[in-house]
């Protein structure tokens, strides 16, 4: 499943917007690095699509950003873990499926 990833801007600043399948519309981030935000949401994408069950996402700011943070993937009705970078994430949900068999 993809997230939709796209540069863009808004107002004429640098902006990242995606959207999940499962949303009718995409959300708009705007970002002091679009590089570096970008490359956060295709590892949290990576995430979901190789951790079946399991769902992704951050803590979303009104402010813009320079990097993603307040990382999270839950599955849904198990458990939720929360980590710093998306390689942190990977590994608590890796124990995670070990110790609850998910």
């Amino acid at each position: 499943m993809t997230w939709h990833i796209t540069r863009t801007d808004v107002d004429g600043h640098p902006a990242v917007s995606f959207q999940r399948p499962w949303e009718s519309t995409p959300t708009t981030l705007r970002v002091l690095d679009p590089d570096r935000v970008h490359a956060d949401l295709q590892a949290l994408e990576l995430i979901e699509q190789t951790n079946p069950g399991w769902y992704a996402g951050f803590l979303h700011r009104n402010v813009p950003v320079t990097h993603l943070d307040g990382l999270w993937a839950q599955h849904p009705g198990d458990v939720l873990v929360q980590a710093g970078t998306a390689d942190a994430l990977a590994g608590l949900i890796t124990a995670a499926r070990l110790e609850h068999g998910l």
